[in-house]
């Protein structure tokens, strides 16, 4: 919860002292594509997000995002610098890179013990809480419609007994937003 605290508290410094005046608030939904031990893997996500301009083509956006990666729920802050170009008329394309924040919610694994029955499994406290990583992608805008591609890496181990050389996420995902004002 400090963590969190934390985050929310250096999101609004970042804000407060850019002088940023919001432009838009919206929602955004999508998947997320993982593979791990050679098998391929579809998450859900969806949150809300915030716009607000910095200059004339750069923008910032965090994120409020609840995702769900392979069999673990978390609740995802993506703190986004967007950098816009025309494409055309009506288009507006692009670049996203930033810092990403991912706090555990739960996680559960299914076992199928065929004749001994099946049975759910808590594996909320084999992983790390607190999930530090970055994102980079590429997005398109027409009229209040977005449409976002991302490549996500973690940066610390989602394994909580494995220090600093365990296993990091790493994910694609695509999105589709509607900006409501």
């Amino acid at each position: 919860m400090k963590k969190l605290l934390l985050v929310v508290t250096l999101a609004l410094g970042l804000i407060s002292s850019a002088n940023a005046q919001p432009v838009g608030f919206g929602i955004k939904a999508g998947a997320d594509f993982t593979t791990g031990s050679n098998v391929f893997n579809l998450g859900l996500n969806g949150g809300a997000f915030a716009v607000f301009s910095l200059a004339e083509s750069i923008e910032f956006q965090p994120e409020l995002q609840f995702i769900h990666r392979l069999t673990l729920n978390y609740l995802e802050i993506p703190l986004v610098f967007n950098f816009h170009t025309p494409l055309g008329p009506g288009w507006d394309g692009n670049l996203q890179v930033g810092p990403t924040m991912a706090f555990l919610l739960s996680g559960n694994t299914y076992s199928n013990g065929g004749s001994y029955g099946s049975s759910n499994h808590d594996v909320t406290n084999e992983y790390a809480s607190f999930e530090a990583g970055f994102l980079l992608g590429a997005g398109l805008r027409t009229g209040n419609w977005l449409l976002d591609g991302r490549y996500e890496r973690g940066l610390t181990s989602v394994d909580k007994n494995a220090g600093i050389y365990g296993s990091v996420n790493s994910l694609f995902t695509l999105q589709v937003g509607y900006q409501l004002f």
